[in-house]
C-alpha cells in the first residue's frame, strides 16, 4: 500500500525544470507537493494549511517575495521559504534575511544549486534559523549566526547574492565566511567532547557574531 505523504510544501508558478526537480527531491511517499500560479493563491493556500516549505516563483521580484514572506510569517513562523527571483537588490536580500528566508536565489544559477538547497531545507531536523541580521548599512552587514555546517552553507548563497563584488572575489569572501564558522562550529565541538560546556567559544554559544563585510575591502574583524 502507498502511504500517505505526511509533509506539505507548496510551490508558485514552477516552470518544467523547476518541477521536474522538485519531485526528485521531494520524494512523492513523503512529501504532498502543491502548485499555485501566484503570491496571492500563495498566500491563501499558507492560510488554510502550514506548508513546512515554499518555493516562490522564478518570474517575480525579490522584494515581491519578501513581501509575501513577511505575510505568512504572522500566521505561519516555522515555515521555511526559498526565494526564487527575477531580480534582486542588496535591501531585498537583506530583508528576507531580516525576515528568516531560508534561501534566495536570483538568476543566474544552476539547477544543481537550487536542488542541494531545496534538500537541506527538506532534511533539517525542525526549523531553527541560525542566521540574524543584527544590523546593516549600505557599507557593512552585523550577523549572529549558528555555527553549523548547514547554516554556513545558507550563509554562503546569501552572501553571493547580496554582494556587488566582481563573482571571482564575491566567492571568495562568502568562502571566507563559511570557513569562519566551520572553524568555530569545530571548536565548539572539541570543547563539549571535553565536557567544558561552560566555556564560550562563539558569543551566545553556540552563536557567533560575524566579522563585518564591507564591499570591495572583504572581511574586519
Amino acid at each position: 500500500m502507498q502511504p500517505f505523504a505526511i509533509r506539505d510544501a507548496l510551490v508558485v508558478d514552477a516552470d518544467s525544470d523547476l518541477k521536474g526537480l522538485v519531485v526528485k527531491i521531494l520524494k512523492p511517499s513523503i512529501w504532498a507537493i502543491q502548485h499555485v500560479p501566484t503570491n496571492q493563491a500563495a498566500l491563501q493556500a499558507a492560510k488554510g494549511k502550514a506548508f513546512e516549505l515554499i518555493i516562490t516563483s522564478q518570474k517575480t521580484s525579490g522584494k515581491e517575495d519578501v513581501d509575501l514572506l513577511r505575510k505568512i510569517r504572522v500566521g505561519r513562523p516555522h515555515t521555511r521559504l526559498i526565494i526564487l527571483a527575477n531580480e534582486n537588490t542588496p535591501a531585498d536580500v537583506l530583508a528576507s534575511m531580516r525576515e528568516h528566508a531560508f534561501s534566495f536565489f536570483s538568476p543566474p544559477y544552476s539547477l544543481e544549486q537550487l536542488g542541494n538547497m531545496i534538500q537541506m531545507a527538506a532534511e533539517a531536523p525542525c526549523w531553527d534559523d541560525g542566521i540574524e541580521l543584527l544590523s546593516s548599512t549600505t557599507e557593512w552587514i552585523k550577523l549572529e549566526v549558528r555555527c553549523q555546517v548547514r547554516t554556513a552553507d545558507r550563509l554562503l548563497q546569501f552572501i553571493k547574492e547580496i554582494s556587488d563584488l566582481p563573482e571571482r572575489e564575491r566567492e571568495e569572501v562568502g568562502l571566507a565566511f563559511r570557513e569562519i564558522l566551520l572553524q568555530r562550529d569545530g571548536a565548539w565541538r572539541r570543547l563539549r567532547s571535553r565536557d567544558l560546556r561552560r566555556r564560550r567559544v562563539c558569543p551566545g554559544t553556540p552563536h557567533g557574531v560575524l566579522p563585518y563585510l564591507r564591499s570591495g575591502t572583504g572581511i574586519y574583524a
